[in-house]
């Protein structure tokens, strides 16, 4: 249509269509100022470091209630009177936030003289020596609120119940080096007598190792940023480059430690 208008009818039509365009914009500036930032390049990478530090919360110290006897009817009344007599003496502590447990019974008949199980076919010339029933239970003592007491405290407490207890009869010969779990302990964690320590739940110490990792990261890119003489954007990726739990020390303590790759855009003025 407009190919068959004249020239003196087109101008005032492309002048109108002109002004319309310039009242839209106008309003549009007038209802806010346009976006005075925009993103570009890979941004700003940096790495962001934690280290929390961790206490114990929880403490099982595990020892075994060992009885023999010739008569399974002998073994089970010593080994009743036997475990009577180890609760007695830890109920006796009056230690706040104890408790003790049993794992269970196991029951073995072998040889007195320590050799094994016992053959009842016998053999050789020599008599046999009798049978013994031999009866174990592993007992594990928890106590609970070990982050509130001070180092002292901790190393007193530990001693008190280790002293005691064998003083009352469970043996902790044969364990193994102190363990770190993050939940209550297992059978399986904890087969042998020994000492290990519980630390809060792993999500909780990490949650918190992950925000000062990523404060530590953004204070860093703030600051090449204002050396750059740009704006700092938002996060792009985040990369976790591993954490340690680390061992504890013999006050129950130590240290979690994580590092975080975060990358920032960068805002420019337009």
């Amino acid at each position: 249509m407009l190919l068959h208008l004249k020239a003196s009818q087109l101008l005032p039509l492309l002048l109108t269509k002109v002004l319309v365009v310039g009242f839209a914009l106008t309003l549009a500036l007038e209802e806010g100022p346009l976006p005075s930032a925009r993103l570009f390049g890979q941004g700003i990478s940096v790495n962001g470091h934690a280290s929390v530090p961790t206490k114990a919360v929880r403490l099982v110290v595990r020892g075994k209630l060992e009885v023999k006897a010739e008569m399974a009817g002998d073994a089970l009344q010593e080994f009743a009177n036997a475990r009577a007599r180890v609760l007695k003496t830890l109920g006796g502590l009056e230690i706040q936030g104890l408790s003790v447990s049993g794992a269970g019974l196991k029951v073995a008949i072998k040889d007195a003289a320590g050799g094994g199980q016992h053959n009842p076919f016998g053999g050789g010339g020599a008599a046999e020596p009798e049978p013994e029933v031999v009866i174990t239970e592993m007992i594990d003592i928890r106590v609970v609120g070990l982050d509130k007491m001070d180092d002292k405290a901790q190393r007193s407490l530990i001693a008190k119940i280790l002293d005691e207890s064998k003083e009352a009869g469970l043996d902790f010969l044969g364990g193994g080096s102190n363990q770190v779990w993050n939940s209550p302990p297992t059978k399986k964690s904890l087969a042998n007598p020994g000492i290990a320590y519980g630390l809060p739940p792993a999500a909780e110490i990490e949650d918190q190792a992950f925000k000062i990792a990523l404060d530590d990261a953004r204070a860093r890119a703030d600051r090449l940023a204002r050396l750059a003489g740009v704006t700092l954007g938002p996060v792009t990726s985040i990369q976790a480059l591993g954490d340690a739990p680390g061992a504890l020390s013999l006050d129950a303590s130590g240290v979690h430690k994580v590092q975080l790759r975060v990358v920032f855009a960068i805002a420019a003025a337009k």
